[in-house]
């Protein structure tokens, strides 16, 4: 049985940083952008009435405008988009500045940006939106703007991830229970077969796989490889959720496609107590 990697934060980390290391003041568009991260408005003034391009964009494909929803510097941003910044640019990973915004929990901005004709499902490089930033770092008030405004509840990365899959992991029991409320399919797998209880399985989230099983997921679920949440939880030692699960109707006796069962995944990581669990609960 495969392990899952963790959540689809990697393009928004990976932009951020590129977003730093992309600053060069050899140019002007670098300055501008370092005004607005420096939340130095009257220098943000300078350089427009010096004729600044206010949508040139540095190496990386920032903007000024993303410096400042990433930073959530209100007022500049006003400006930038009164003086006719682009709300939609996207970085060389497909970021933008909404989905920044929503990535750090500025709800704000998100108004503001959402206000000013900004692409609610826009898409990164790896298919993910502003909604699965939200929830993925666990900003319910942002992932409430964003569906109050029509965002896709249900939008699916490039490898299949939902935003309730990315709340789930992440652990925010308020933003999962958002999510469902509103709609979210708690059964919907990946391109790996894996749920959103999978994924609160494989990191320890006991209340929020209680909650998806409240409404509804299907405990036992199978990924490609044919493990399912209790395997998962089993091998990471999460004896909470294997107790959840068990309680749940979780079989322990099923097999992944490597013969695996829950009990031999725990006992080969020391994991005692899920072993003695499990032992209790597994027909001879």
């Amino acid at each position: 049985m495969n392990k899952k990697i963790p959540l689809a934060m990697a393009g928004l980390v990976a932009a951020l940083i590129l977003m730093v290391l992309g600053l060069s003041y050899r140019n002007q568009a670098a300055k501008l952008v370092q005004a607005s991260l420096d939340n130095d408005l009257p220098a943000v003034e300078r350089l427009l009435a010096e004729g600044m391009d206010i949508n040139r964009q540095v190496s990386n494909g920032s903007t000024a405008l993303m410096a400042a929803a990433h930073k959530g510097y209100l007022e500049v941003a006003r400006r930038l988009i009164d003086a006719g910044a682009d709300v939609n640019l996207k970085t060389q990973q497909g970021m933008t500045a909404l989905m920044y915004a929503s990535w750090k929990g500025y709800n704000g901005m998100v108004k503001l940006l959402l206000d000013n004709g900004a692409d609610i499902d826009a898409r990164d490089a790896n298919g993910a939106t502003a909604l699965s930033g939200a929830a993925g770092e666990g900003h319910p008030e942002v992932a409430k703007t964003l569906l109050e405004r029509g965002a896709n509840i249900d939008s699916k990365a490039d490898d299949g991830r939902t935003p309730l899959m990315t709340a789930s992991y992440g652990g925010s029991l308020e933003m999962v229970k958002l999510l469902l409320e509103k709609g979210a399919s708690a059964d919907v797998s990946d391109k790996e077969g894996f749920t959103a209880l999978m994924y609160a399985a494989v990191k320890g989230r006991t209340e929020v796989a209680g909650l998806l099983l409240e409404k509804g997921a299907d405990v036992n679920a199978r990924e490609n490889s044919g493990g399912t949440a209790l395997m998962l939880a089993s091998h990471e030692g999460h004896t909470a959720v294997v107790k959840l699960l068990l309680d749940k109707g979780a079989d322990a006796s099923v097999a992944e496609k490597t013969g695996k069962t829950a009990l031999s995944l725990a006992s080969s990581k020391g994991h005692e107590a899920v072993t003695k669990l499990l032992q209790k609960r597994t027909p001879d």
